[in-house]
């Protein structure tokens, strides 16, 4: 596994703490990519709703 000269419970937590990292930046990753695209669907309807406004004042006028 490792290549270091320590006992295997040290080792055994240099895993646990690497596993927990990786754990970690899959969650960020996650997150961020969740609040990405939350933001492109609120763009997204508030694009419909002014689009659906310039329809409205062109066949007003």
């Amino acid at each position: 596994m490792f290549f270091l000269p320590v006992d295997i419970w040290m080792k055994g937590y240099l895993t646990m703490g690497i596993v927990m990292l990786v754990q970690t930046c899959v969650a960020l990753t996650k997150t961020v990519r969740d609040n990405h695209e939350s933001g492109r669907l609120v763009n997204r309807i508030e694009d419909a709703k002014a689009e659906r406004l310039l329809m409205e004042v062109s066949k007003a006028a």
